[in-house]
């Protein structure tokens, strides 16, 4: 679940899976301290913090971004050099 294709951690995938049960908890303690105080005439669900949308959007931006721009290999050392045609250098 929050692994690539290697079997490696994927740290993008660890941060959404964190700010989601983040969210999602925050989110359930509202509901249940909303339900303390329910009114029948006017039910409306709880809502969600301007700050915790922020930052699921930053998660959800990096776990994009890492999708959008896969990891490359790093270049090499600069290629030896070629040796003369006379086979000096």
């Amino acid at each position: 679940m929050v692994t690539d294709n290697k079997g490696n951690l994927d740290l993008s995938k660890v941060q959404m899976l964190i700010w989601t049960v983040v969210a999602l908890t925050a989110y359930v303690v509202q509901m249940i301290h909303g339900l303390r105080q329910f009114d029948y005439m006017n039910p409306a669900l709880p809502n969600v913090s301007e700050t915790l949308v922020v930052l699921m959007g930053v998660s959800q931006g990096a776990y994009l971004g890492r999708k959008a721009f896969p990891e490359s290999p790093l270049p090499s050392a600069a290629p030896p050099a070629a040796a003369a045609p006379d086979g000096k250098k």
